[in-house]
């Protein structure tokens, strides 16, 4: 397993970053960045609602690129009174599900599938607004150009 470079461009946009930086820190296996080189960059950390208590993680390509750090993270997030919950593109499938809940070895977490359709209007849609948003494709999440992405300093 490879070290995973980790980008976030507003520290003091998101108070969910703090913790995010403080077990990056701790684990010293991962590192942060500030400078958007998509090349570079493994995972994103995107600023969304400042008052959303809400963590959203991808599991394809950012969990299990290190299931043991995420569980850790969440785990942290948890202890915080964060409420993380998974946000994949994968379609409501049981067998998807029950792997994203065997490798976080936790039932509690909430897990929203889209269906390959962008992750923040679908939340949106169903009234879940984040704070955080962990993920390893950033297309994923909302529509080139969209204000999310350009006040994380990405202009595609």
């Amino acid at each position: 397993m490879s070290n995973l470079v980790f980008y976030y461009q507003h520290a003091g946009l998101c108070p969910a970053f703090k913790l995010l930086k403080q077990t990056l820190e701790h684990q010293q296996r991962h590192s942060l960045t500030t400078e958007f080189n998509e090349f570079r960059i493994d995972i994103y950390a995107l600023a969304d609602s400042p008052t959303s208590r809400r963590i959203a993680f991808d599991f394809d390509c950012t969990i299990t690129a290190d299931p043991k750090f995420f569980q850790t993270l969440i785990s942290a997030y948890q202890a915080q009174g964060w409420e993380p919950l998974v946000c994949t593109l994968r379609a409501d499938h049981q067998d998807g599900i029950t792997e994203i809940r065997e490798t976080l070895k936790d039932d509690s977490i909430p897990i929203y599938t889209t269906d390959g359709q962008l992750k923040r209007a679908c939340l949106y849609e169903q009234g879940i607004d984040v704070g955080l948003w962990i993920d390893d494709y950033f297309p994923g999440i909302a529509h080139p150009g969209a204000w999310i992405l350009q006040i994380n300093g990405i202009d595609y």
